[in-house]
């Protein structure tokens, strides 16, 4: 597992050996944080009448990546 930022990539496993508590991970930080993150940057940006939330994403959302079944 690497931790770049603000994401976990998982492990390379096959889907059928994947196991589920990297998977609640992965969800708790890259799909969890990035809402709690935003739901936060909203409110001031709201406050303040302007600003902007920029979040970027991999390539491997667009593709699947062999082994990379919990992250893709």
């Amino acid at each position: 597992m690497a931790a770049e930022g603000a994401l976990v990539d998982g492990e390379y496993q096959l889907t059928q050996d994947y196991s589920t508590d990297m998977l609640d991970t992965m969800i708790a930080v890259n799909i969890r944080g990035t809402f709690l993150s935003m739901k936060y940057e909203l409110r001031h940006i709201t406050a303040q009448g302007s600003g902007a939330v920029v979040n970027m994403s991999s390539g491997a959302g667009l593709v699947g990546v062999a082994g990379f079944s919990g992250y893709t």
